[in-house]
């Protein structure tokens, strides 16, 4: 052992008791770097998707234009917003409306079913009953009014009987109408009296039972 001293600092040397000679070399492998082969078409994949952008704009202005074109059609084949198709509404002189054929004038001559356009309605003349003026009852029987449509005259009075065991209602086409009949007031065994002073087709039905169009519906056609 050699002992050196080195300023403040003692250094020791122990000689080395294995053969330099003997050692066994050690070989560290190199790191080979990883390589990524470039995959055919990655240059195509690469490149900006103008012309698919631009495909996609013309698509897109076309069907715009497509939408233009059928809402400019739909508008001028439709008719306008409260436009009656198959009869017009007119308002008699007590508020009342009176459905009549578009081929009679308001308040004209209107003498039985056949001056009636059934085409759109949910009866026809066959549900038609002539009223007389002695009997003259629409008679609410859960769930349908009988007759379906009392054919009676201007000025008749008509007599509305809640024969049923539940509440209904009149409800005309017009709910404004003054001759519909609430629910408070025609409860079973109730009646009520309306009279109708222009011809035409008066629709109604019963709001809880049914629709203007489906369920418990009826209508009074009076002629002149």
């Amino acid at each position: 052992m050699e002992e050196r001293v080195a300023g403040a600092l003692t250094l020791r040397s122990y000689g080395n008791t294995r053969d330099s000679s003997s050692a066994v070399p050690t070989t560290e492998k190199p790191v080979q770097p990883r390589i990524y082969p470039k995959l055919p078409g990655a240059a195509a994949q690469s490149r900006p998707y103008s012309h698919v952008v631009l495909m996609l704009v013309v698509v897109l202005a076309l069907g715009l234009t497509a939408c233009d074109d059928d809402d400019t059609s739909d508008a001028s084949s439709s008719p306008a917003s409260g436009a009656t198709t198959a009869s017009q509404t007119t308002a008699a002189a007590d508020g009342t409306q009176t459905t009549v054929p578009n081929d009679s004038a308001a308040g004209g001559e209107i003498t039985g079913p056949e001056s009636i356009d059934w085409s759109d309605l949910p009866y026809d003349e066959t549900d038609v009953k002539v009223v007389p003026a002695d009997k003259s009852f629409i008679d609410a029987i859960d769930n349908s009014n009988l007759p379906m449509v009392a054919q009676v005259t201007v000025g008749q009075e008509v007599t509305f009987r809640n024969r049923g065991r539940n509440s209904h209602n009149v409800i005309p086409e017009d709910d404004t109408a003054p001759w519909r009949i609430d629910l408070d007031d025609f409860q079973p065994g109730d009646e009520d009296v309306r009279t109708f002073d222009e011809p035409g087709l008066y629709r109604y039905y019963c709001s809880i039972h049914g629709t203007l169009n489906a369920g418990m519906i009826g209508a009074v056609l009076v002629t002149s």
